[in-house]
């Protein structure tokens, strides 16, 4: 929590005796976790703010060799001009262009979801093959992110609270291991940082550990990303986010104001026309915070207090139509919460029949479009703080990198653990 980050990056708690005496007090254990993380800093989605953005993004030389090692190990390679006929894919020929997405849509047209162009930025002169990132692909810092974020979560519940065993414990058969739930979404960014909060969780294991299973769902069953069949959905958050926007119009065009102050910016907002839609905040989102977060915009230009103004707008945009409708929070995130306490209350029940939790943990690699949906259906006090007309502080967009805990606790003094 102390590290000198922007308000575009996420921050974690510092694990001192005090703070795990205050929340983990002697008397609980925990029974399960259930962690959902945003991915870390990645590229910009699109290459379309040329006044903002470089042509050419040349951070992402170890994940570059990564995901070419990733895609040798399990044998995607791309076909070789030189490569015997019959040998491509077994070890042979080159790997394969980085893509958006680790897995294809199926069995539903999902059109309505928002794209990224996988398609290279032109070439500017100071393109390096090397380390050029896609759109929207993991950066070499957002690696580093996640996995921070892993050894953050082996040092409270492997160190501190030895609720997670040292090693993965091997089952009984070679099936995966029993600890561990793990899903990432098909989104190439999320499943690559789920890969790296595993590896600061457990770092450097022995040649025939067990292996570990990534669950990602097709289109039509995903849970953790915005269902693009839901028609009653898109109306309805519509009619809510119009009420939520027209409480902050002033805020909204003043931030648009100051923004056409910064020349980079100005030219960016003119000819997109985002103040006659109202999606100023949003659409700056991907324009300007990717570039930030890695140091690549002057510092005359745009500052934490310009990007918390556009964080708040983005939340009461997206947010605040889920905290004020029901029916809304309960279609955008009702089927993923609705899991979530199906495996609580399992949980629940294996603990009270002596039987050993499986999962203990379940790590849900995800996005900002994920955890803002669970923070506004959840609640805040931020909620009851502020009169519904003002901005709230504290409703800020949830920056790269971070997460949410749910955690079951036992009271050992207690015959039932309470829920």
């Amino acid at each position: 929590e102390n590290t000198p980050l922007n308000v575009a990056q996420a921050r974690l708690p510092s694990l001192t005796p005090e703070f795990v005496a205050k929340n983990y007090p002697s008397f609980l254990s925990v029974v399960q976790v259930l962690i959902v993380n945003r991915h870390g800093e990645c590229a910009a989605l699109k290459h379309t703010a040329t006044g903002i953005l470089p042509k050419n993004w040349n951070l992402c030389a170890q994940g570059n060799l990564a995901q070419a090692e990733f895609q040798k190990a399990v044998g995607l390679l791309a076909p070789s001009p030189d490569a015997p006929p019959g040998m491509q894919g077994q070890g042979q020929g080159q790997a394969p262009p980085w893509k958006p997405r680790m897995f294809e849509m199926a069995m539903r047209d999902t059109s309505g979801l928002a794209r990224e162009s996988g398609a290279a930025p032109a070439s500017d002169g100071s393109r390096a093959p090397a380390a050029t990132c896609e759109c929207g692909q993991l950066t070499d810092l957002g690696r580093q992110s996640m996995t921070a974020l892993g050894a953050y979560l082996r040092a409270l519940y492997v160190d501190a609270l030895g609720f997670l065993p040292p090693v993965p414990r091997r089952p009984a058969s070679d099936s995966p291991t029993n600890d561990l739930y793990l899903r990432a979404t098909r989104l190439t960014r999320s499943f690559e940082s789920l890969l790296h909060v595993l590896g600061g969780l457990y770092p450097a294991l022995e040649p025939g550990s067990p292996v570990f299973r990534v669950n990602v769902r097709p289109a039509e069953h995903e849970t953790l990303m915005k269902n693009p069949g839901c028609k009653r959905l898109r109306p309805l958050f519509g009619e809510f986010k119009k009420k939520c926007l027209a409480l902050h119009s002033d805020e909204r065009r003043q931030l648009y104001a100051d923004m056409r102050k910064v020349p980079a910016l100005r030219k960016h907002l003119d000819s997109k026309g985002l103040l006659e839609d109202s999606r100023i905040s949003t659409a700056m989102l991907d324009v300007a915070f990717s570039e930030y977060v890695h140091g690549m915009l002057p510092p005359d230009t745009v500052d934490d207090a310009l990007l918390t103004r556009t964080l708040q707008l983005a939340s009461a945009e997206h947010i605040l139509p889920l905290w004020k409708s029901t029916a809304v929070a309960r279609l955008r995130i009702g089927h993923l919460l609705r899991e979530f306490a199906a495996s609580v209350a399992a949980a629940v029940e294996m603990d009270r029949a002596g039987r050993d939790q499986q999962p203990k943990m379940a790590i849900y690699s995800a996005h900002d479009t994920t955890i803002a949906p669970l923070l506004a259906t959840l609640g805040s006090d931020a909620e009851s703080a502020k009169p519904a007309a003002s901005l709230l502080p504290e409703m800020l967009w949830p920056p790269f990198g971070s997460s949410l805990r749910v955690e079951l606790l036992k009271d050992a003094q207690s015959p039932y653990p309470p829920v």
